[in-house]
């Protein structure tokens, strides 16, 4: 990949079957042709798509579909086949607003998560959870009022018991 990039890399996953997908500052997503089979000894061959702003996130949907978050507030969905990419999601955001966002990807806090029962990708913007169902192709924002002044959402992660469960700058865990 060092051939094709010399810019730096926030963001790796890994596939089921062993696909790469990574992106960064260069505001290039790279995803490895080969799956399980990746060989060190051999370059790997990699897909590139091109965004306007720099990747903060990967994830793979499954192995034909990837969503990708920027720095610029925006999550993309990533088709592997067809090389066609859909913005899903974008929010403006002010100008203090952008450097908050800037501060929270260098500290690796925006993160993607995707649930698969409920088809949906979740992320934070800003302080509030955001969902977004891929079947409906629906975008609900979850405001959290009972955050205190200086309090922000830090962390998301899900379980197996069917919960998305949020870390916040004050220490406390949400649930929801």
């Amino acid at each position: 990949l060092k051939k094709l990039n010399s810019k730096s890399l926030l963001s790796l996953a890994v596939s089921e079957n062993g696909k790469i997908a990574t992106g960064g500052t260069g505001k290039k997503l790279y995803v490895s042709k080969n799956n399980n089979y990746i060989n060190i000894d051999n370059d790997i061959i990699f897909d590139v798509f091109n965004f306007e702003s720099t990747l903060t996130d990967v994830i793979f949907i499954n192995e034909k579909i990837i969503c990708v978050r920027l720095l610029s507030n925006q999550i993309w969905y990533c088709d592997l086949e067809s090389k066609n990419k859909v913005l899903l999601y974008s929010k403006k955001l002010k100008r203090k607003e952008r450097l908050e966002v800037a501060g929270q990807a260098k500290k690796h806090h925006e993160k993607l998560t995707f649930v698969d029962n409920k088809k949906s990708i979740f992320f934070v913007s800003k302080d509030n959870l955001v969902e977004y169902n891929l079947l409906k192709k629906k975008t609900t924002e979850i405001n959290f009022e009972n955050l205190e002044n200086n309090e922000s959402i830090e962390d998301i992660e899900y379980n197996s018991k069917k919960h998305i469960i949020i870390t916040t700058s004050l220490g406390n865990i949400i649930y929801y």
